[in-house]
């Protein structure tokens, strides 16, 4: 018996998140097999192999003749941990093993059709086929990175890291448009697993926020009224002025998000998601001040 995988989804609406694969039976064999149950078990494809999940149980009547083919659609249950480990180890597309044991019988050929059921029960009894699933001349699954980015986000991996940036209709000459861009953009790249870029763009984001401070199409002095400040007290330093220390953070983001380019550091996912939350976090900031200071 042989197995091609078709497609893979996820399901929606189901925490913790649930795969669906749409694997095809193909009896290879001479036998008429009675399958009445179907178990298994999903991997990692690269050693050291990790269990990732056990399809649920099914219980089914399923006849199958010589070179007939049939489609099942097995699901397993998968946890954030897990796919946090599939992501950290994936370099574009991925890579699964699935092991599918098919419990039945099989029924042998005879001079005219096959033996009846209840000889193959007294000479054999049920046995348990085990099988490999397989993408088409591959040993294993292969998953495209554009199907793998799509299940992602259907199993909503990686929402719980998104900063709600609320978007301001800004007066002209006042934007972080650039800034929100590249913010999407790395995102994006987080979602393909691409930890170098979601620093690259975290970092051009902030590029493009500090240029629109220093250009002044964003006035952070405007921002935090510290003009009215500096005249009350005019003896203030700089470091005690709130956009002394926005600026501070913004450098010290903007510097951890370069790593990696001089010195070739390999960015991990937790690199990633560190740049990426404190970029939102620092344009989130400025949104709600601009929409404010737009009214």
């Amino acid at each position: 018996m042989k197995a091609e995988i078709v497609d893979l989804k996820a399901i929606q609406g189901h925490y913790p998140p649930r795969l669906r694969f749409h694997v095809r039976l193909k009896n290879d064999t001479n036998n008429y097999w009675y399958i009445y149950g179907i178990s298994g078990l999903m991997t990692t494809h690269d050693p050291p192999r990790v269990q990732l999940g056990t399809i649920d149980v099914i219980f089914d009547h399923i006849e199958m003749n010589i070179k007939e083919e049939q489609d099942i659609y097995p699901e397993i249950e998968l946890d954030y941990r897990k796919l946090d480990l599939l992501e950290e180890k994936r370099k574009g597309p991925m890579y699964l093993e699935l092991l599918i044991n098919l419990l039945g019988i099989y029924l042998r050929p005879k001079e005219q059709g096959f033996e009846s059921l209840e000889e193959a029960f007294q000479s054999r009894g049920l046995r348990v086929e085990r099988i490999s699933v397989n993408s088409p001349n591959l040993t294993g699954i292969m998953v495209p990175q554009s199907t793998w980015v799509e299940v992602l986000e259907g199993l909503d991996y990686g929402k719980f890291i998104l900063v709600e940036l609320p978007l301001p209709t800004l007066k002209q000459g006042v934007s972080i448009d650039d800034a929100i861009k590249h913010f999407i953009n790395a995102k994006a790249s987080f979602m393909e697993g691409n930890w170098s870029e979601v620093l690259t763009n975290c970092r051009k984001s902030l590029d493009s926020l500090n240029s629109a401070i220093e250009t002044g199409a964003v006035n952070l002095e405007r921002l935090f009224n510290e003009d009215e400040i500096k005249r009350k007290y005019s003896d203030i330093p700089d470091r005690y002025l709130k956009s002394y220390k926005i600026k501070g953070i913004i450098e010290k983001t903007r510097e951890f998000s370069h790593i990696g380019p001089h010195i070739e550091i390999i960015p991990l996912k937790s690199d990633a998601e560190l740049a990426l939350n404190q970029t939102g976090a620092i344009l989130g900031y400025f949104a709600e001040y601009l929409i404010k200071i737009s009214k």
